[in-house]
């Protein structure tokens, strides 16, 4: 939890510093995302894992701290539509994601077309739609992302891939879920997504 306090700390102080920066242009946008989830879990001991898809959407931003260099956030809800297998019953997961990255554009001739790169942290705060897996999934989440992308005019093409620092679920073991007496167990996230942003 300390870990996480620090990660918003420094998330708030780098979007303070891009905001407050005079030479900063704001450009706002909307995003959807696509994502391909694998979980992680050690259940007794015994490592374990499993996938799932996802979708996401919300509005983006970017700020301009340089000719070339940009803060990326914005405010993700996406659900994360889970499958029958041996980690995850019927059931998804909601989220509402806030990244914070920092972005290199690529400079080119041809001012309607750039590669970028964003690397930088995450928090988020999830919830399922199953009310008993509440209890063992922890709501407030952080991790670190890196995109590579295209800029086509208004448009935003990227690939990228995530990777969850806390623990999605953690149990300690002897409690009930359900009909189930739950064992000992933490699992984490990660995930490669693809995402098509289109700024105003």
């Amino acid at each position: 939890m300390q870990n996480f306090k620090k990660s918003i700390f420094i998330a708030i102080t780098l979007l303070a510093i891009g905001v407050s920066n005079t030479r900063a242009q704001v450009v706002w946008g909307g995003r959807v995302g696509f994502s391909y989830y694998t979980e992680t879990a050690k259940v007794s001991g015994i490592s374990l894992s499993g996938n799932a898809t996802g979708i996401e959407l919300g509005p983006v931003l970017f700020y301009s701290l340089s000719d070339n260099f940009y803060l990326n956030s914005g405010a993700m809800l996406g659900v994360m539509l889970s499958t029958q297998d041996e980690i995850r019953g019927k059931y998804q997961n909601y989220y509402i994601d806030i990244p914070l990255y920092l972005g290199l554009k690529v400079p080119l001739s041809n001012s309607n077309f750039s590669p970028y790169l964003q690397a930088g942290p995450y928090v988020g705060y999830w919830r399922s739609s199953d009310s008993a897996t509440n209890k063992i999934i922890n709501p407030l989440q952080a991790g670190l992302g890196i995109m590579a992308g295209i800029n086509i005019k208004r448009f935003k093409f990227d690939i990228g891939y995530k990777i969850g620092l806390t623990n999605l679920t953690s149990n300690k073991g002897g409690e009930y879920l359900g009909d189930y007496v739950l064992l000992e167990s933490t699992s984490k996230l990660s995930s490669i997504f693809l995402g098509i942003s289109y700024v105003f």
